[in-house]
């Protein structure tokens, strides 16, 4: 399958929500998708309240009688109080299926159509938080 690297467009998303909610994100980049006591310290070296982990995960495959690929796509976040280092929620998404010339084009479509269902889950779990 397919490696998605690119995901600017989730990521302004997300930030765009968070900013929106009264908080001011800021990028930590961590190595894996199971969030360790290491990850949370990484975050609070940048002084951060909050931690919101994002692993969005798509699989891709060319398809053998077409001239095509085809992935499947999900995701999962989880935010964390760095206080305590308390999961406050944790939300995954359904599985969408995505199509497209190549498996990475097929990968970005599968994870397009889950897109606007991470952000309102983030809406939705942060106006708990408030």
């Amino acid at each position: 399958g397919g490696v998605l690297e690119n995901h600017g467009t989730l990521e302004e998303s997300l930030r765009s929500a968070l900013r929106a909610a009264g908080y001011g994100p800021v990028k930590v980049s961590l190595g894996a998708s199971d969030i360790g006591k290491g990850d949370l310290e990484k975050a609070r070296e940048v002084n951060a309240d909050y931690l919101l982990a994002v692993n969005l995960s798509a699989v891709s495959r060319k398809e053998a009688d077409f001239d095509m690929a085809s992935a499947r796509a999900s995701s999962a976040m989880a935010l964390y109080n760095l206080m305590d280092g308390s999961e406050i929620f944790s939300a995954q998404s359904a599985e969408a299926k995505g199509f497209g010339a190549n498996p990475a084009a097929a990968g970005w479509n599968a994870a397009g159509k889950i897109e606007k269902e991470i952000v309102q889950a983030l809406k939705e779990k942060m106006a708990i938080v408030r």
